[in-house]
């Protein structure tokens, strides 16, 4: 369902931050992704993570696409490749404790 979500926004979404702006976009996408994450730990219905993880999967690329642009633009050459692989390290390791969280805790 994660892909379902992320495969209907990603056409459109890196489109429209650069109509509208990036900055809104992923501080909307960012508020919204906390707040699912939120509701999918303390989900108990399967219908419910369910439909919060096509909601993650549909903020995913205003979060992660949008989000690389714009923080790439306030940095000189150098430095993007240092913040590139540390924002992806972050998100990989993000998804990582959410696997050991569901699998052992929850």
């Amino acid at each position: 369902m994660f892909f379902a979500g992320w495969s209907c926004t990603v056409l459109f979404i890196p489109f429209a931050s650069d109509k509208i702006g990036r900055r809104w976009i992923f501080l909307i996408s960012i508020f919204f992704v906390g707040v699912g994450m939120v509701g999918l730990y303390l989900s108990n219905s399967v219908n419910l993570t369910i439909s919060l993880m096509f909601f993650e999967g549909a903020l995913t690329s205003g979060r992660t696409m949008v989000g690389y642009v714009y923080i790439n633009e306030f940095l000189t050459p150098a430095w993007q490749v240092v913040l590139g692989t540390a924002f992806n390290f972050v998100d990989g390791t993000t998804y990582l404790w959410e696997t050991f969280y569901f699998d052992f805790i929850n």
